[in-house]
């Protein structure tokens, strides 16, 4: 979630600038995550993937080792754990799309108002890194291709 209240709307400090990058770098990365989780979803739903994973064998080999290494809860290896059931994955990737979606527009949301609120204070130092990044995160959605339309 984001905590708009904590959004510096008036900065007038290198402090708040601080506090404006450093609350910006937290909501960039809710954007990412919630592109991520969009991208993850749309990757294990790909048409057709379904029968080339069953052609290829199928998920149990990956699912078998998955829920080993996850039985293990060694920090090496435990990021293999959604893949113990890859059909749960799906079903949990899906169910939380539009709950993800929501929090990422309300993310951009309240990026806008900090770039809007820090564009104005360039002579402040690291103002002009807000918009950089600003300008960056534009450009990430390049990072998360909507596969459904490819």
């Amino acid at each position: 979630t984001t905590a708009s209240d904590a959004i510096p709307t008036s900065p007038r400090t290198e402090g708040d600038v601080d506090r404006g990058l450093a609350t910006y770098d937290r909501l960039a990365l809710v954007v990412h995550a919630a592109c991520g989780h969009k991208f993850l979803h749309s990757l294990l739903t790909f048409p057709k993937l379904d029968d080339a994973i069953r052609d290829a064998g199928g998920w149990a080999v990956v699912e078998h080792f998955a829920a080993i290494a996850a039985s293990y809860g060694d920090a090496d290896v435990i990021q293999f754990a959604p893949l113990a059931d890859v059909q749960a994955l799906k079903r949990r990737l899906h169910a939380g799309l539009r709950a993800s979606d929501d929090t990422r527009r309300k993310a951009l949301a309240d990026l806008s108002t900090i770039v809007r609120a820090f564009g104005s204070k360039r002579r402040l130092k690291g103002a002009k890194n807000l918009a950089n990044a600003a300008q960056r995160l534009s450009r990430s959605a390049m990072l998360y291709p909507d596969l459904k339309a490819a």
